[in-house]
């Protein structure tokens, strides 16, 4: 991945409000920029509803998500992906959601991929890759509303955007779902200086 891309966008995170509450340092990985946003998230201090989703299926409107996310609910990091079978274990069993929100009627889910210049931890492109993995175990569960989104910063958005694409156009069961891809910036509503 382009690492002085990397370096500009946690450069840009220097001097703003995104940092940690326990220490008041920057992130400067990907798993500290995730810890950052699910403690912004469970707190409910993200405006959803100032930031435009680039969903895979387009007559999914950017008010989706922010509706969802208005919902009382919980905010989990690193949250296993429990199965039932063998077969299910061996998709998504040994795999842990970067974090998961649950509506507190548990009707809506939604589960975040954090990236930042990173690969998947199980291969890009379907029908085995990560993001393949993580729709089908959300395709599986119970509720009215399931999505996943995958966080980006906006100079990696097109490369992290086709294998989301990918990964929806293989799957065989998308009722009541979605996937989107919003990135880092407009989570936190960070400009460039």
């Amino acid at each position: 991945m382009p690492r002085p891309e990397v370096d500009d966008f946690f450069n840009l995170l220097e001097g703003k409000e995104v940092r940690d509450p326990l220490t008041s340092l920057y992130p400067g990985r990907e798993v500290e920029l995730q810890a950052i946003f699910v403690y912004r998230q469970a707190r409910q201090k993200i405006e959803w509803s100032g930031v435009a989703p680039r969903f895979v299926d387009a007559s999914i409107t950017s008010s989706a998500l922010s509706s969802v996310l208005s919902q009382p609910g919980l905010t989990l990091s690193e949250y296993p992906l429990f199965s039932a079978s063998g077969e299910q274990t061996n998709r998504w069993g040994w795999m842990r959601a970067d974090a998961i929100y649950m509506s507190n009627d548990l009707r809506h889910k939604v589960m975040f991929e954090a990236k930042v210049d990173g690969f998947f931890t199980y291969a890009e492109w379907p029908p085995d890759g990560q993001l393949s993995r993580q729709l089908e175990y959300l395709g599986a569960l119970k509720g009215e509303i399931k999505g996943l989104v995958l966080l980006s910063p906006k100079f990696n958005v097109d490369w992290y955007w086709e294998r989301l694409s990918c990964a929806w156009k293989a799957l065989t069961f998308r009722d009541r779902m979605f996937a989107c891809v919003v990135t880092w910036e407009e989570v936190f509503g960070l400009h460039a200086s």
